[in-house]
């Protein structure tokens, strides 16, 4: 069975949504209330307070946390890489290793390992052109 919607329920939702940060998403939900509190004054009847918070909630979901920056992406794809190679290899070599919570470990800082020794080999000279 299909309701209709009640008027003016899409627009709030779809911009507390696409709010950036908490703050705007707190002062779109403040604009949106006092603009209820208007609607119910003119019919004469009292709005009823607010169950919960929608900005808490969607920050607890972690909707407003930072995003991942270019630099930190560069660091991460060839770190993800190298787990996935170690992991392929482990698979083919010794697949019941990894069950062995050790191992895990090992792999994992090995990769860390790994991609900090090539960062710091690729990392240019001071001073030297780079042409």
């Amino acid at each position: 069975m299909n309701r209709p919607r009640r008027q003016g329920r899409e627009a709030p939702t779809t911009t507390r949504c696409s709010s950036k940060t908490l703050d705007e998403c707190k002062a779109i939900q403040l604009e949106h209330r006092q603009a209820m509190e208007a609607r119910a004054k003119e019919k004469g009847t009292t709005l009823m307070a607010a169950r919960q918070n929608a900005c808490d909630r969607m920050q607890a979901r972690g909707f407003f946390s930072e995003q991942m920056s270019e630099t930190e992406g560069r660091l991460l794809k060839p770190v993800s890489g190298a787990m996935m190679l170690g992991v392929g290899i482990l698979l083919i070599a010794a697949p019941a290793a990894l069950n062995d919570l050790r191992v895990a470990l090992v792999l994992l800082v090995g990769s860390i390992g790994f991609f900090g020794l090539v960062h710091w080999l690729r990392k240019p000279v001071q001073g030297a052109d780079n042409e």
